[in-house]
């Protein structure tokens, strides 16, 4: 979904930045809020973010077009498996312990 918007937006699969600072991420956990704001503040163009908070947790602006993207639980249940089995838990609370109330 994200490159569905990345191509309406820009109109070329390829970007000038890595694709990690294309699409600020809210809610991520690896990086300070501070450093997310940031490359929000710094993007010209139409911008689009990224986050699983639920669509109520979200303020309503006209201004603001919203787009709902929502799996087959058992799809996600399987993903989240092969998602935790590639991941390398041993390196995750390094990065979330340092942005853990960074504000």
């Amino acid at each position: 979904m994200q490159m569905i918007c990345a191509l309406l937006i820009f109109g070329d699969a390829r970007f000038a930045w890595p694709a990690d600072r294309t699409v600020a991420r809210l809610d991520i956990q690896t990086d300070a809020i501070v450093n997310v704001r940031a490359t929000l503040a710094a993007q010209q163009h139409r911008r689009f973010i990224k986050t699983h908070t639920p669509l109520d947790g979200l303020p309503f602006d006209d201004r603001v077009s919203y787009i709902c993207v929502a799996r087959d639980p058992r799809d996600a249940a399987i993903s989240s498996g092969h998602h935790l089995s590639n991941m390398n838990r041993d390196v995750l609370p390094g990065p979330r312990g340092t942005t853990a109330g960074a504000e």
